[in-house]
């Protein structure tokens, strides 16, 4: 899934300035390891639309397979798949997707990739030689990368702690976002011209007490204090940098956020598929899935 492979902007509000960097990363205060885009194992390519298919735990992976069963039809009902059904096979999870936007191989990564959501700041921008990074501050400082479309390592951040995750998501949308002529086929109501090429972003909707920690946050990047000197608070999903906007107001309402995939700084030319938005929205939507799941045929 393009969240864990290619370079991805974020923009926070209107007056965001985007800066697409990236790193490796660290739980301590040694040698950072490199971090692994794909902390699943997937198996099995493709698999046609309609075609059942198996998800189940890599060995030494503890699994409760009722609670990854509601778990993933809770992905797919998420992400628009309401034919799909879920049902506990012996040691593995049975699903077959029915009728629905995802192509095989994204239905594979949103099964399959936890999908664990967090916001940081960053303490300093590094090398993309993340095997000789040393991280900057206290043991829970993390270096993590940023990749381009070809999963090579762009760049590294030092990221600190914040404790948004998941948790701080109380929805979340994929919608196109148009790139053509405004047309004013209505003078009260203007649009623009949707195109098929046009690219999707995904939208989410912080709680209320999401939005409280991220703009104590966003109030410390302002200010480029010691607890985020450079102004930037990365977006990473499994371990991966999507963006890093520079944050240049105190506060945000909570659904000011977009994240929106492609590669690039022209947002003409940015974007997700929309089965890459609709995955990654659903992944934001639900309770993360465990590291070490594989999807079999």
């Amino acid at each position: 899934m393009r969240w864990l492979a290619g370079p991805v902007s974020v923009a926070v509000g209107a007056a965001v300035a985007v800066s697409l960097l990236g790193g490796c990363t660290s739980d301590g205060g040694g040698d950072p390891d490199v971090a692994d885009p794909t902390t699943t194992t997937t198996t099995a390519a493709a698999t046609a639309a309609g075609d059942s298919f198996a998800v189940l735990a890599g060995e030494g992976v503890p699994v409760d397979l009722d609670e990854l069963a509601a778990n993933l039809q809770d992905r797919l009902i998420a992400a628009d798949q309401l034919d799909a059904t879920v049902e506990v096979d012996g040691d593995r999870v049975t699903v077959t997707p029915g009728d629905g936007p995802l192509d095989p191989a994204t239905l594979a990564d949103l099964l399959s990739t936890p999908g664990r959501l967090e916001m940081r700041p960053v303490l300093e921008v590094v090398p993309p030689d993340c095997e000789v990074v040393e991280p900057t501050g206290t043991p829970e400082v993390s270096v993590y990368p940023e990749l381009d479309a070809d999963g090579t390592v762009t760049a590294c951040y030092s990221l600190a702690p914040s404790g948004l995750t998941n948790d701080a998501i109380e929805n979340a949308s994929a919608t196109i976002l148009p790139t053509g002529d405004l047309v004013l086929t209505d003078p009260a109501a203007p649009s623009t011209t949707v195109a098929p090429g046009d690219p999707w972003v995904v939208n989410p909707v912080l709680t209320e007490a999401g939005i409280d920690a991220f703009n104590e946050l966003a109030a410390e990047c302002n200010a480029t204090s010691s607890a985020c000197p450079t102004g930037m608070i990365a977006i990473a999903v499994d371990g991966v940098v999507l963006s890093a906007p520079i944050v240049q107001q105190p506060a945000y309402e909570r659904d000011q956020i977009q994240i929106s995939g492609g590669g690039g700084q022209d947002p003409a030319s940015a974007g997700f598929t929309e089965a890459e938005a609709r995955a990654l929205a659903a992944a934001l939507r639900v309770e993360p899935l465990p590291s070490g799941l594989e999807v079999v045929r």
